[in-house]
């Protein structure tokens, strides 16, 4: 019987009529699908949740073939997305999730919920990591102590003064991409005059100190003079002065976030109490609405009235100078798990919320896709990209019943929705890219599997060094063989190397053999 036929017979036709009308208004005037509460398509022999739960600020996900895809992506980079407030200074509503992760297959995981809010008061740390130590061992104090260097990486100043004024850009930054099309960078980093960083005290401290390396922080220096006068309007509390490079790369930017979070430690504070100054001009960049969920307030140097004074002022660990970057230190990564920890309680997400099931073990993909993240690649050309996607998909599918497999473009999709993908998958597999540097936010018994082409070496390390830091299981391939490069950058990646690759994975996660 049909739906409508039923409903005449239940209500009569003119409730069908009403009904009918109301349902093509809202169509009408919303223009959008009616809400879906939850969505199963099979795959193959399985069927696999979406795993995502709408929150209030991110897409839904759609879910084609073993496909985990967004309806929209990233919403804010362009004029015709009309979000014309900066995502990098405003802070989004998280809530709680309408909906659980499930595993269809086995025992119900749920990862649940935590109020993003009560983690913004944790401090996990200040004692006993070795790298605050030699901090506090190489400090020096300049400026009559209103100024105290530390192991020529950052400083802190007190009561200092910045004079916008001073500080020259031809762009302020946050700018939309087809506004700065081909934009040259060096146009969207400041140089400063002298005064424009200032501390009351008696001394010379412009050429006194030297940071280490290439380190823009010589160039704050260079401009920082003994001040006088008392400035308003004052910025309490603690801020940290970060200038980025290579904003729009997950893992580069990881850096400074990983950099400010150490800081945040060194000096006892929690996410609450700590206030970000972006000392750049980049554009809009994906990664911007990340800052203010992490801290509590983040603001743009073009942005600050033209004389401001601070509390406690940061100048920032250079994110090039990050202890992410240091791959050939054997010594574990300093509070990686506490960094992990605080990331995900940020968005809400229990940061042991994810249970080990090897009779049902969760396998994502991550695919590299072009996407335009800057204005310098407007082709949003990428490389290391796999040719068989679908294939190897097929493959795992339908040989091996204790897995659940899927494939994301993962940079389609806002942060949040990113880290619960990660946060409850147990093998990830990838192209040597950015997006491994989800690594740091897998389930502690979770394996790695790293892919590189040809042309691209494995000397490259950097999740190679993740995996060793956090404990987890790792696995690559590189590829010998030129026939298997395809054009634009894909390289096909024979079934059976993928099939030995999630065995060898499987075995180090799960202590036994996957048949």
């Amino acid at each position: 019987m049909s739906l409508v036929k039923w409903l005449r017979r239940k209500v009569g036709y003119a409730a069908v009529v009403v009904i009918t009308l109301l349902v093509a208004l809202r169509l009408f005037l919303f223009n959008d699908p009616l809400p879906v509460k939850q969505i199963r398509l099979p795959l193959n022999k399985h069927q696999l949740s979406t795993d995502h739960a709408r929150n209030g600020i991110t897409p839904s996900l759609r879910q084609r073939g073993g496909y985990l895809e967004p309806n929209d992506g990233n919403r804010f980079l362009f004029k015709g997305d009309r979000i014309e407030n900066d995502p990098l200074e405003v802070r989004p509503n998280l809530k709680a999730p309408s909906l659980k992760f499930t595993n269809d297959e086995a025992p119900k995981v749920k990862l649940g919920w935590i109020d993003p809010m009560s983690s913004r008061k944790v401090v996990y740390s200040n004692n006993s990591v070795l790298i605050f130590d030699r901090w506090k061992r190489y400090k020096k104090d300049l400026c009559d102590g209103k100024l105290i260097a530390y192991d020529k990486e950052f400083a802190v100043l007190f009561n200092a003064v910045i004079d916008r004024t001073l500080c020259v850009s031809p762009k302020k930054g946050g700018e939309f991409l087809e506004d700065v099309r081909m934009q040259k960078e060096d146009v969207e980093y400041y140089t400063f005059k002298k005064g424009a960083f200032q501390v009351q005290c008696s001394l010379t401290v412009g050429q006194t100190y030297h940071f280490n390396r290439q380190n823009h922080l010589n160039r704050y220096m260079s401009a920082l003079i003994a001040g006088t006068e008392t400035v308003t309007p004052l910025t309490a509390g603690f801020t940290i002065a970060v200038t980025r490079y290579e904003y729009a790369n997950l893992y580069h930017t990881m850096t400074d976030w990983y950099n400010a979070f150490l800081l945040m430690q060194f000096f006892n504070k929690a996410a609450a109490e700590t206030n970000i100054l972006i000392v750049d001009a980049h554009p809009r960049g994906v990664l911007d609405p990340v800052w203010p969920v992490l801290f509590n307030s983040t603001r743009r140097l073009s942005r600050i009235a033209e004389k401001t004074s601070y509390e406690s002022l940061v100048w920032g660990v250079q994110g090039y100078n990050s202890p992410l970057l240091n791959h050939m230190s054997s010594k574990p990564l300093p509070l990686s798990e506490e960094f992990r920890a605080f990331f995900l309680s940020s968005y809400g997400i229990p940061p042991t919320a994810s249970l080990l099931n090897c009779s049902s073990l969760r396998v994502l993909f991550l695919w590299r896709r072009d996407y335009v993240a800057h204005p310098r690649r407007p082709d949003g050309h990428v490389v290391r990209k796999i040719h068989n996607e679908r294939e190897i998909l097929n493959h795992l599918q339908s040989k091996y019943q204790q897995l659940r497999v899927a494939g994301v473009q993962i940079d389609k999709f806002e942060m949040v929705d990113q880290l619960r993908q990660i946060a409850s998958t147990d093998i990830l597999v990838g192209m040597h890219g950015a997006g491994l540097t989800h690594a740091l936010f897998l389930p502690r018994h979770a394996a790695l599997v790293e892919l590189f082409p040809l042309y691209w070496s494995s000397i490259n390390a950097h999740f190679k060094s993740i995996a060793a830091w956090r404990n987890l299981t790792y696995t690559s391939w590189e590829n010998r063989d030129q026939s298997l490069e395809k054009a634009n950058h894909f390289t096909h990646v024979p079934v059976g190397i993928a099939d030995t690759l999630i065995k060898n994975a499987y075995k180090g996660v799960c202590h036994r053999d996957l048949k």
